[in-house]
């Protein structure tokens, strides 16, 4: 019967060993990526996106420089995928600007913590699933269009 409970025993601190490395190393990758983001310059190329964009020339310094920290880690942390369309550094940028400023004045270090992947479609299939129409109903229309023209 001892034998029996130093088994258990034997179990639960394992487990509970287990799982303090676990958490111990999930900080420990936290702490490296929060550290490369702030040592990494926002790259200048994002920067000239965002330009092009409202409200961010209307941001303080303080508020940017947030913004732009908030916007390096969600690009770090997620996986962009491209549904039959090719990923750029614009696309990436822009949609991280716009998941993250409405997050901006909000306690607490970032948001989307659970979010891991991104997936983007292209204009012409999002409006298909959005408006479920007839495929070809968007190519007439803009056969239509041209024609006008």
């Amino acid at each position: 019967m001892k034998a029996y409970y130093l088994h258990m025993l034997l179990f639960f601190a394992f487990l509970f060993f287990a799982w303090v490395g676990v958490w111990i190393r999930g900080s420990y990758r936290e702490r490296r990526l929060q550290e490369k983001i702030v040592h990494t310059p926002f790259p200048e190329i994002y920067r000239r996106y965002l330009q092009k964009l409202p409200y961010y020339r209307l941001l303080s310094a303080s508020d940017r420089t947030k913004l732009e920290q908030s916007i390096m880690r969600f690009v770090e942390t997620k996986a962009f995928k491209g549904i039959g369309l090719e990923i750029t550094d614009e696309m990436k940028a822009i949609i991280a600007y716009y998941a993250c400023l409405p997050a901006l004045r909000l306690p607490g270090a970032f948001c989307y913590e659970q979010l891991k992947t991104i997936p983007i479609y292209p204009l012409y299939e999002t409006l298909k699933a959005f408006y479920r129409i007839d495929p070809y109903a968007l190519l007439h229309n803009e056969e239509k269009r041209s024609d006008a023209r």
